[in-house]
């Protein structure tokens, strides 16, 4: 389905910026960042072939500035980390994971910003619990199929604001080229850029 002009030129408006403040001048290394990386292993993620999503998610938060931030898929906690670092003081971070180790997040479990849930993706009940609604960015970093991301944005989708954006690892890994392809918003795919096995972005239309 062909998308305004206007949409698909918004998210790769988002989607440029956010690459631009990759550069190691807009990306200080912070003290928070230790528990992941001592200085030295953080200038080398920025290399080709490292994980540079950290890096894109941090510049997602820093271009958008968002209120309400939901990822899918903690593990250990080093997206949520760098989400967190520019997230504004009255933002929050709601991170969810069957069974997470955020050990990446050791020096951050104090920040009131943050929620660690322990839950499924897909349960029905989560969001209405958590009180989530008005989603600014959701990041989706599950099992990479493209069963379980529909049925994760099922749930969420709906609770991404107009203008939200929506992050994902992963989109050609296993089966999820065919949910890329499918996927039916103003989206950019990066490619292998920010990551060996794929990252996309697209944006909620108004």
């Amino acid at each position: 389905m062909a998308h305004p002009k206007s949409a698909s030129d918004a998210v790769r408006a988002v989607h440029q910026a956010a690459f631009a403040r990759m550069n190691l001048a807009d990306q200080p290394y912070d003290h928070r960042i230790a528990p992941f990386a001592d200085e030295a292993t953080y200038r080398q993620r920025l290399e080709p072939g490292q994980d540079k999503y950290y890096h894109y998610l941090r510049g997602l938060v820093q271009v958008l500035q968002p209120k309400t931030v939901v990822e899918l898929g903690t593990c250990q906690g080093g997206s949520a980390l760098f989400m967190l670092l520019d997230l504004p003081e009255d933002g929050t971070l709601t991170t969810i994971d069957v069974a997470a180790r955020p050990e990446f997040l050791a020096s951050c479990m104090d920040d009131p910003r943050l929620r660690l849930v322990e839950g499924s993706s897909t349960d029905p009940a989560l969001p209405e619990r958590l009180g989530l609604r008005d989603v600014d960015l959701l990041f989706v970093d599950t099992d990479h199929t493209c069963a379980q991301v529909a049925a994760e944005l099922a749930k969420w989708l709906p609770l991404v604001r107009p203008g939200g954006v929506i992050a994902f690892d992963d989109v050609h890994m296993n089966d999820m080229d065919d949910f890329w392809d499918a996927f039916d918003l103003p989206k950019v795919d990066c490619g292998t850029q920010l990551h060996w096995s794929g990252f996309g972005v697209a944006m909620k239309e108004a």
